[in-house]
């Protein structure tokens, strides 16, 4: 398999917003690249996984695959970075404007109704911040959401 790395060159907004995925710890990569990357995704960094197969093998090496690449090869850990940042630009530009509290509370509304349609936009906007303390609320984030998957998967 081969990557495609090839991308636009990065403006001085692009270069200053996200820190790689090389810098999560293996729980938080597992989670994003499980939540917030997509099939097509993959299939656009080289990755073409078939979306209608019943079987799910093929995708979970893909992101097997990618989540090593990344760690290996900070050019695809920044081309990744670089297509989720696209997706998510607008929670990206409002977690970036909110202090450690207000994510704070905004978690702790989420974990009190645990929805999933807004955890990979939060999840991502929050691995990928400047800031320390919010990049910790995000892997805290990773960490909850896939205990929570897995229990209720074990629960169903």
């Amino acid at each position: 398999m081969r990557i495609e790395t090839h991308r636009k060159a990065p403006t001085e907004e692009t270069v200053n917003r996200s820190l790689p995925l090389q810098q999560l710890c293996c729980v938080s990569l597992a989670a994003v690249l499980n939540l917030c990357v997509s099939d097509e995704d993959l299939a656009g960094l080289g990755l073409p996984v078939d979306a209608d197969a019943d079987d799910l093998l093929e995708s979970m090496r893909a992101r097997a695959y990618l989540g090593r690449a990344c760690i290996d090869h900070a050019c695809i850990a920044r081309r990744v970075g670089d297509v989720l940042d696209l997706h998510f630009v607008s929670t990206i530009t409002h977690v970036r404007s909110m202090t450690v509290e207000d994510i704070g509370s905004i978690l702790e509304l989420w974990r009190n109704d645990p929805r999933g349609e807004a955890v990979p936009a939060l999840l991502w906007s929050l691995c990928s911040d400047e800031r320390e303390d919010v990049r910790r609320l995000g892997m805290r984030l990773a960490h909850e959401a896939t205990l929570l998957a897995s229990r209720r998967l074990v629960e169903a």
